[in-house]
């Protein structure tokens, strides 16, 4: 007899309670990965994020070798398969138990309601534990209410609350397991490195990931409060990717930052407490989405909000997704997400509050279009921000407050470097003119003139916003 770990959004032997768990039963461990190209496809999984999976696992299976846990990669296709895909490997390695770390959009849990049904029938024991957030879904509700919260600050507070009390206490690499064979079954090395072919600027070794990581939290974050808005300067933790994919877990994030800014990681206008809250706002997301179905369905969360009759200007969609809109800091964005799978934070809020509100485009085809692009795409923080930006979501930016993305630029990028490296065309502006350049300099340099104006745009989208918050107040 052996137990099965199901590895999903925890690709790491540190802190890694599934593995903890199972070491405990005394028995053989294998892993498993379940590779579900249509169902990645169905839910706009970018390449890219596909292509740093298949690197990670195989990284991970050298790794989880070391430990004695072979680590088999199968191919489930679909949602649909995979409660039978599993059953059958289960009854081929003579599984006992399967370990899994909960998954929390609709199509998740629906899928593992059904392969937990049908491991019962096979009397196969199933246990479902919390390892992509710190605390649980549906653990942290407003004490007068016991009800989820929909505003970030008062979460933030429970939640630093509970961690003041409860500390953060990652584990260690899991212990050896009982020596094993290697099996042969699914996808073999040869294979797993066909998938993974292609080039990465993104570490995918869990040793280099945590050396990066205490790099981060020694020398950068200090400072992160006073220059994380700034897009060309080194100064956020580009470490995205592998908190997207599990290759460290927030506890060990959490526990190096107090060990190092015991005094200052609950404050969050110092540079420790600051990147916590990131680490927080990324745990409110994964909360709402396990406990409100329509994020999954891709309905806006206030309920005010879903009658809006947005645009449908394919010209502006393509401009934008291209970054050709003539607004030099939103073509940068968008330029960097084509080049590289990722975009800077501030810039990720720019680019939407454009398509939004000066575009008048659905929030969804934004939203769409970053999963299809994103190396550290996740449903619940894209749809997140989306919404943020939007002004559709919960704890949304107030609808009046529309981002102006010169004046972001002129703020952020003061010397224009982040637009001169993505927007080649303008790198020979000098001074102001990268911010907004002149009709002369756009025909000059083969760069389009605006494809909206910023003040009209911004004053329609306002006046849209009213009138739908005006209808709506009205009809109740």
């Amino acid at each position: 007899m052996a137990t099965l770990v199901w590895l999903r959004h925890e690709l790491r032997t540190f802190d890694n309670p599934l593995f903890d768990k199972a070491i405990g039963y005394n028995e053989p461990i294998y892993a498993c990965y379940l590779i579900t190209p249509s169902q990645w496809q169905c839910q706009h999984h970018s390449p890219r994020r596909n292509q740093y999976v298949y690197q990670r696992l195989i990284a991970l299976r050298q790794e989880l070798r070391e430990l004695n846990i072979p680590l088999v990669v199968i191919n489930a296709d679909d949602y649909a398969q995979t409660s039978s895909v599993l059953s059958q490997l289960c009854l081929s390695l003579s599984i006992k138990q399967v370990i899994v770390g909960e998954e929390y959009g609709v199509w998740e849990r629906q899928r593992d309601a059904k392969v937990e049904c049908q491991l019962r029938e096979h009397n196969i024991h199933s246990e479902w534990l919390t390892t992509q957030v710190f605390f649980k879904p549906g653990s942290i509700v407003s004490a007068a209410k016991q009800q989820p919260y929909k505003v970030f600050t008062p979460f933030a507070n429970a939640w630093r609350q509970r961690l003041s009390r409860e500390g953060a206490h990652p584990s260690a690499a899991v212990a050896l397991a009982t020596p094993i064979a290697d099996i042969n079954q699914g996808l073999n090395d040869a294979q797993l490195h066909q998938l993974a072919e292609g080039p990465s600027d993104w570490p995918v070794s869990e040793a280099t990931v945590l050396a990066h990581l205490g790099h981060f939290i020694k020398n950068i974050v200090s400072t992160y409060q006073q220059h994380r808005d700034y897009p060309n300067l080194p100064a956020t933790s580009r470490l995205s990717p592998a908190l997207a994919h599990g290759i460290f877990s927030p506890a060990q994030a959490v526990s190096l930052l107090q060990r190092e800014y015991a005094d200052q990681c609950f404050d969050p206008k110092t540079g420790p407490g600051c990147w916590l809250n990131e680490l927080i706002w990324r745990e409110f997301y994964i909360h709402l989405l396990a406990q409100f179905d329509s994020i999954s369905y891709g309905v806006a969360f206030k309920p005010t909000t879903r009658a809006i009759q947005w645009d449908n200007h394919a010209d502006y969609l393509t401009a934008w997704q291209q970054g050709k809109t003539g607004i030099p800091i939103v073509d940068a964005g968008m330029r960097q997400l084509n080049a590289i799978g990722w975009m800077h934070n501030r810039v990720r809020m720019i680019c939407a509050s454009f398509l939004c509100k000066n575009l008048w485009l659905d929030w969804r085809l934004g939203e769409r279009y970053f999963m299809e692009q994103l190396i550290d795409g996740h449903l619940a923080a894209n749809n997140g921000g989306w919404q943020w930006s939007a002004s559709t979501g919960t704890d949304a930016a107030p609808y009046f407050r529309v981002f102006n993305p010169v004046s972001q630029s002129q703020k952020f990028d003061p010397e224009g470097a982040y637009i001169r490296r993505w927007v080649e065309e303008l790198a020979s502006l000098a001074g102001k003119a990268i911010h907004q350049p002149s009709e002369h300099d756009c025909v000059r340099l083969g760069y389009p003139t605006p494809i909206v104006d910023l003040k009209s745009s911004r004053k329609r989208a306002i006046e849209q916003f009213a009138a739908q918050t005006r209808q709506t107040t009205h009809e109740h």
